[in-house]
């Protein structure tokens, strides 16, 4: 399957329509979701094979997170509620030192740069 190419799901999103569907297709966004889950399922597929995985990609503020988190949340349904969420959040996010604050333009440099950055 072609998930590069959303103008089949959504009428419109290519050729520089700056609709909200245009946005969100430029952005690239469910692309990175995308290669998160498939991350996950990945790591899953490790570990159910009795193997162990080290995460840490790049600076491990963003995708390390991420791909932590979206694994766990995929091997053990306590992790599925509202309690075990909060759990994760504040284990593999908060205590992991997350910026939170950059990533939501809340940085105290005020540098727009980083708003937007995702990477990790």
């Amino acid at each position: 399957a072609n998930f590069n190419n959303t103008s089949a799901v959504w009428p419109g999103s290519k050729g520089g329509n700056a609709g909200f569907w245009g946005l969100l297709d430029g952005s690239e966004w469910l692309l990175h979701i995308q290669r998160i889950l498939w991350g996950g399922l990945r790591m899953v597929e490790l570990l159910e094979q009795g193997d162990s995985i080290v995460t840490h990609c790049t600076d491990g503020w963003d995708r390390t997170a991420q791909l932590v988190s979206m694994t766990v949340l995929l091997l053990d349904p306590h992790y599925r509620t509202a309690k075990g969420l909060m759990q994760l959040i504040e284990r593999e996010w908060i205590q992991m030192g997350h910026k939170f604050g950059e990533r939501c333009g809340h940085s105290v440099s005020g540098d727009p740069e980083e708003w937007d950055e995702v990477g990790g």
